[in-house]
């Protein structure tokens, strides 16, 4: 202990010599701009402030400030219930925040053919829990090639990739199956139906939507996934254009 604290002296003292110049504070960078302080810091800083009180009281004044930190929730809006935006509610909800999911469409319908997933969509899928049904159901794709408009080979057949278990990594389900598991693990009364988005606009830290029918919700964060001509994801950036080709599967 002795020695602890003789440490701890000669540490102090020489954040305080004049060839080391003032100690600065943990909660600034160099330049002087304020960032967060290290919790160590936060926490000697409270008891320092506190000192006068007894280690009890100190206690007492330091868990409601904690348990109020831990139980902060952050709203996120989701405008689309496509494959894009359920994915990300799942995702969001994972993190921590409560998410609302903002669909113009009065119901959830069945739409589209088949799609492709590769290795990275089938690891993302897993990551939220949605891959299992997938990979039970949908038809497993055993190899790939890709052909020009003629029929000319460009690139030979080439095997799926697979897990270290030999399970296949790529598969072609329907765009319903894909679209109905992610609904059902981010949860149907997530989802607010007939919900036309007119813009979104920002107040301070706080996102705020805008509907038609001149209805607002604030939100801590929002995500546009309401498709390619979104008109919420074109004020945020350029719009879409065409790459200049195309394919068949």
């Amino acid at each position: 202990y002795q020695r602890l604290k003789s440490r701890r002296a000669r540490r102090g003292a020489a954040s305080q010599s004049p060839a080391h110049g003032p100690a600065r504070n943990n909660a600034q960078t160099k330049n002087g701009a304020h960032r967060r302080a290290a919790p160590e810091t936060f926490w000697r800083q409270f008891i320092q402030g506190n000192r006068h009180h007894s280690p009890e009281s100190v206690a007492g004044l330091a868990l409601p400030c904690m348990m109020a930190h831990m139980a902060k929730k952050y709203a996120a809006g989701i405008i689309g219930a496509g494959i894009a935006g359920l994915s990300a509610a799942i995702g969001l909800r994972q993190a921590g925040y409560e998410v609302s999911i903002l669909e113009r469409a009065p119901s959830i319908s069945p739409i589209g053919a088949a799609l492709s997933l590769w290795e990275n969509a089938i690891l993302a899928l897993r990551e939220l829990g949605a891959a299992e049904r997938i990979e039970r159901e949908a038809a497993p794709i055993q190899s790939v090639s890709i052909r020009d408009c003629h029929g000319r080979t460009i690139l030979k057949a080439l095997p799926a990739a697979r897990d270290t278990a030999g399970q296949s990594l790529a598969f072609l389900p329907t765009r319903s199956l894909l679209q109905q598991t992610l609904l059902e693990i981010a949860g149907p009364e997530a989802v607010k139906l007939t919900c036309q988005v007119a813009a979104v606009s920002q107040n301070g830290h706080v996102a705020i939507v805008h509907e038609n029918d001149g209805r607002q919700s604030k939100f801590d964060l929002v995500v546009a996934a309401d498709g390619i001509w979104s008109a919420t994801a074109h004020s945020m950036g350029p719009p879409p254009y065409h790459a200049g080709y195309g394919g068949f599967l």
